[in-house]
């Protein structure tokens, strides 16, 4: 909405351009962000993917025997298993109960209607933010015919606020997302890690889900690190790599979770750590990671009505407690 009414100030011919072609602006200059972030991150995430080529596999699968080898044998030891038993084995009768041979064909035809149900809801997400953006006024006035004349300013003050607090989580986490990013990036250029651009931005980006999104970012970032050390067959650089992500890791995390998460949280919705952390853990029941997302959004906005319905039923009772009664009529 911002960048819609900045484009709607501009003037050609004296005459201001309408908002349906600003909405359209606006929805273009954002999908040309999407497209350049995936020309950024395709050619590196093939270049990472290229490194794979030159990998010896049978020096990897040989290193990885000599491995688990040692870990079925520490296993054994300490009566953790039978010697009947073999990691192997443990390993492949676990696939075959999550895998169902049979159920493959199914599965392709999931893929296929998953995939026309992908491309249907990018089309329906980009034409209901083309009217949202283009209709924002006549939207809330539409809201306004099922509200009682005097709930009315009362529902204008929810919208302003709901919009003011969500605007700012938005120009927060966009922010937030930015300077982790870079701390990262510098984090790992400092320790010499290869791919350490690619790795930040998946760092900064995985963040946005609170509490849990650093964990997933770190498990994401350390596999692209394997590929690596895997890559050049180095094998003695994986513990290093991993102990120097990981102290990235916490000390990016250390300064999101003393300043950043304070700053976006605390003061853009006014919310309590604990209310954030019960919120993305419900909303993670819910809808998983989608829900870890959205759930503060949807949280702010349920808030916000609750507040505004407690402060308007607390006016009418002091207003009722304040009113004052009629003298009794005394007879002649």
């Amino acid at each position: 909405k911002p960048v819609t009414s900045a484009i709607c100030k501009i003037r050609v011919f004296n005459r201001s351009i309408p908002r349906s072609i600003g909405a359209i602006v606006t929805i273009i200059l954002f999908v040309a962000i999407l497209l350049l972030s995936a020309l950024f991150f395709v050619p590196s995430l093939v270049k990472e993917l290229r490194i794979l080529e030159n990998v010896d596999y049978n020096k990897v699968i040989n290193n990885l025997t000599v491995f688990f080898n040692e870990i079925q044998y520490f296993l054994y030891e300490n009566n953790f298993i039978d010697s009947s038993q073999t990691l192997s084995g443990m390993a492949e009768n676990t696939l075959k109960k999550w895998i169902d041979l049979s159920s493959i064909p199914d599965m392709l035809g999931n893929m296929v209607s998953s995939t026309g149900s992908f491309f249907f809801g990018i089309f329906a997400v980009f034409f209901m933010a083309f009217f949202f953006i283009k209709d924002d006024i006549r939207i809330e006035n539409t809201l306004k015919i099922f509200f009682n004349k005097k709930y009315v300013n009362r529902l204008t003050v929810v919208v302003e606020n709901i919009t003011h607090l969500l605007s700012r989580y938005f120009n927060g986490i966009v922010l937030k997302t930015v300077i982790m990013t870079l701390i990262l990036y510098i984090g790992f250029a400092l320790f010499g890690i290869k791919g350490a651009l690619l790795m930040a931005v998946i760092g900064g980006i995985t963040n946005i889900i609170p509490y849990l999104g650093p964990f997933i970012g770190w498990g994401i970032v350390c596999v692209f690190g394997l590929t690596n050390c895997i890559g050049t067959g180095v094998y003695a650089d994986i513990l290093p790599m991993l102990i120097k992500v990981s102290v990235t890791f916490i000390g990016a995390n250390a300064i999101d979770n003393m300043v950043l998460g304070p700053m976006i949280y605390s003061q853009s919705i006014k919310a309590h750590p604990v209310e954030v952390f019960l919120v993305t853990i419900l909303g993670g029941r819910i809808a998983g990671i989608a829900g870890m997302v959205l759930g503060i959004p949807v949280y702010t906005i349920i808030r916000v009505a609750i507040t505004e319905i407690y402060h308007y039923v607390k006016e009418k009772d002091m207003e009722e407690d304040i009113k004052p009664t009629k003298p009794a009529i005394e007879n002649g």
